[in-house]
């Protein structure tokens, strides 16, 4: 690029970023790459379409929707060649990899430079746009151009989506505003906070009125723009998405007036966080899921007294505990998360606990108090409960839950780096068949030692698929077969802590008892389809054969 030239036209800039792109060569290893697959390989974005052009490789139409998706240099551009680069015919006597309804692009001849004529009527097709980290650093080369050409026009005038991913600071912000349009309705910045992206988000209200989805992450280390994005949340009055990385409490209040915004995401709160003033305008009136993270027990609590006339239907938790809280912190959170939704209205709650505590400090225990306030929500199909923690419930304490829950459809209540011997057994198994007929994943820890003497009632339609039992004790392998096969005839796996934990190379081998009650598990989900069939012949027999 010559430093003689003042200006580039829209078109010129479309054609320069292709150019810088495609003209860099190839390394040896992406060259090989390219020799050994029918399809574009997603790391090697540096001049992938020469590479296409000089080897003469085939790719499907799944492999080519995807380049121009993926967080790519080179993929928004690629329907902007000539008809005549590529053929398109359907697929014969193809290996297995590609699917029988996909289409073959093949490359006809070697690019060109006037292939690049079509840019300008290209970029009026383009609605998403995505740079990862690489392929912003190539095409930056040409941010001086795009700062003094854009002059209030747009690159992609009807772009819908934008998103930038991007462990460099960005130092032009004329450049990002290039991708800015009216239309913007998707934006998603995850890069260092500088003053390019905090001006950005300062002029999120005017250069993108209709903006519907905000995604906002600034990497760990930079100064954050509170105030910034603060002020930008009051006029975008259109959110319906936002997730935010380290908010202040005027973004929080400001993200609580916002009339249309339905799911929100926030990561690491602020420590203090001030209770809603008396007589103050409801917040978060039409708020349906919540996910908040990177938060202690009293954040959370605190969080929830601000949305106490949400119509919340799904909240997902994040706690981190540094001690163990107090039964009254406890309570405290449960009792604002009753109060912050409502009951027939939350579908899905996930509860995560990650412990920093001191192995002194007593373990973190989930008591038969605590469950019995999420009762109230009767129409849950989704509970997931995890995290360093134990459950003190009993199978009679098991019934009453899921009395209260006749709709759930995938129930985890998962302890984990605890050794607490469960109070549930089996018995809890025959409540769970009688109440929730739609159940089709259950994770719980139960003593399996014993086998409850009556025989169960038989069910013939539950919805359980997957038992997760994580480390439960077994003893008699075909005795708990047979009793689950009478309770669960649909049931075909079960998965214990050995097949759910990822383990490294370097990790210390499981040991011999944990192996033992591996395998004997292993022996119960091999012998259920037998007692199936057995059962269904029993059932079958005439009654004058009885």
């Amino acid at each position: 690029m010559r430093a003689s030239v003042q200006a580039l036209s829209a078109r010129e800039i479309v054609d320069y970023i292709c150019t810088e792109v495609i003209n860099l060569p190839l390394s040896e290893e992406e060259e090989a790459d390219i020799e050994t697959r029918n399809f574009l390989p997603s790391h090697s974005a540096r001049s992938t379409c020469a590479a296409l052009a000089r080897s003469g490789k085939i790719f499907t139409d799944s492999a080519l929707n995807a380049l121009w998706r993926r967080q790519n240099s080179f993929g928004p551009f690629l329907a902007l060649f000539p008809a005549d680069l590529f053929l398109r015919r359907k697929p014969s006597g193809l290996n297995n990899e590609h699917k029988s309804g996909d289409c073959i692009w093949e490359i006809l001849r070697p690019l060109i430079p006037s292939d690049f004529e079509r840019a300008a009527i290209y970029a009026l097709r383009v609605r998403e746009f995505a740079w990862e980290s690489n392929a912003w650093t190539a095409v930056s080369k040409a941010f001086p151009f795009l700062t003094m050409s854009s002059q209030g026009s747009f690159l992609f005038p009807h772009l819908r989506l934008f998103e930038l991913t991007s462990k460099y600071p960005i130092s032009d912000p004329g450049a990002i505003r290039s991708f800015l349009p009216p239309t913007l309705q998707h934006i998603q910045l995850h890069c260092p906070a500088t003053i390019a992206t905090i001006s950005i988000c300062a002029l999120l209200p005017d250069s993108c009125p209709n903006l519907k989805h905000l995604y906002i992450s600034f990497l760990r280390g930079t100064t954050l723009p509170g105030p910034c994005i603060s002020l930008s949340l009051c006029r975008l009055r259109d959110l319906v998405y936002v997730s935010l990385y380290q908010p202040t409490m005027e973004a929080i209040l400001n993200l609580g007036q916002l009339p249309r915004l339905e799911i929100l995401k926030l990561i690491s709160l602020p420590r203090m966080l001030h209770p809603r003033p008396p007589g103050s305008e409801s917040m978060f009136r039409v708020l349906r899921r919540l996910h908040l993270s990177q938060l202690d027990i009293g954040q959370g609590t605190a969080f929830l007294t601000l949305c106490c006339d949400s119509p919340l239907s799904s909240s997902t938790f994040f706690l981190e505990l540094k001690t163990t809280p107090t039964f009254a912190a406890t309570d405290a959170f449960y009792d604002a998360l009753t109060t912050a939704c409502d009951h027939g209205s939350v579908r899905r709650l996930e509860l995560h606990f990650t412990c920093h505590v001191s192995p002194e400090s007593p373990p973190f225990t989930m008591t038969q108090g605590s469950l019995t306030k999420l009762a109230c929500f009767s129409a849950l199909t989704e509970l997931h409960i995890s995290g360093q923690l134990s459950f003190d419930i009993d199978d009679l304490d098991f019934a009453k839950l899921i009395a209260a829950w006749p709709l759930m459809e995938s129930l985890s209540m998962a302890p984990c780096g605890v050794d607490v011997r469960p109070r549930l057994t089996l018995q809890s198994f025959q409540k769970v068949a009688q109440n929730c007929p739609r159940l089709r994943i259950l994770h719980v820890a139960v003593d399996a030692t014993q086998i409850p003497p009556n025989r169960p009632v038989r069910v013939t339609s539950h919805s359980l698929v997957d038992l997760y039992i994580d480390s439960s004790n077994i003893s008699n392998p075909s005795a708990v077969a047979r009793f689950l096969s009478g309770l669960f005839p649909n049931l075909v796996r079960i998965w214990t802590d050995v097949d759910i934990e990822l383990r490294a190379d370097d990790d210390e081998p499981w040991g011999a008892e944990t192996m033992q009650r591996h395998d004997r598990w292993r022996q119960v989900e091999a012998l259920l389809p037998e007692f199936r069939q057995a059962r269904r012949e029993e059932y079958a027999w005439p009654a004058s054969c009885a």
